[in-house]
């Protein structure tokens, strides 16, 4: 009877668990767009290319002026630094998260020097120490896969956080070139 009931347990308890799983990864619905906005002929969805964008192209324009405003971009802006640190920080979520997937130990260890008090009957007299170590670990398995999400969420919202870097880079330094030119015009028709 005893191992009987050890069986149903385990089969109990084994259903319950493979019961818990989390469900499929997350796909977007697919939504169709329209093909004619009356606002706009000829619309067409965006094609992202960041990543062909050379990482110096203003240099194209072949100006010492510009080069030295550009390098000036990163240095002192401060929009960018604390994009740069948002970055810093996603990616050190994701190290974070990552880790959950390992077991933690911890170690503490005490030393007390003690005396007894002048007038207390004890039995042992003078200065004593006592010493104390303590160990723990633990280790949680990602049975329901809430760890594995977490870290997919850490890394998409890194990924976004790269991404907005990279756009405010480039806007940051769309501006100059533009500025630059614009003012040389307005010099250029005064003379």
């Amino acid at each position: 009877m005893i191992t009987y009931s050890l069986r149903l347990l385990t089969v109990i308890c084994f259903l319950m668990i493979t019961a818990c799983t989390v469900g499929p990864d997350y796909r977007r619905p697919a939504s169709a767009a329209s093909t004619n906005f009356k606002e706009l002929k000829g619309w067409k969805p965006a094609q992202p290319r960041d990543h062909e964008l050379p990482d110096k192209w203003w240099e194209i324009f072949k100006d010492p002026y510009l080069n030295g405003l550009e390098k000036q971009v990163n240095i002192g802006n401060q929009s960018i630094a604390q994009a740069e640190a948002q970055f810093r920080q996603a990616q050190s979520m994701v190290q974070s998260a990552s880790a959950a997937y390992f077991p933690t130990s911890t170690a503490t260890a005490t030393v007390n020097r003690f005396r007894a008090a002048s007038g207390q009957n004890v039995a042992v007299s003078g200065v004593k120490y006592l010493f104390g170590v303590a160990l723990s670990a633990a280790w949680e398995p990602d049975l329901w896969g809430s760890v594995r999400r977490q870290v997919e969420s850490s890394e998409a919202n890194a990924q976004a956080s790269a991404a907005t870097l990279q756009a405010l880079r480039l806007s940051t330094k769309r501006h100059w070139p533009k500025t630059t030119f614009y003012c040389r015009r307005l010099m250029h028709r005064q003379n």
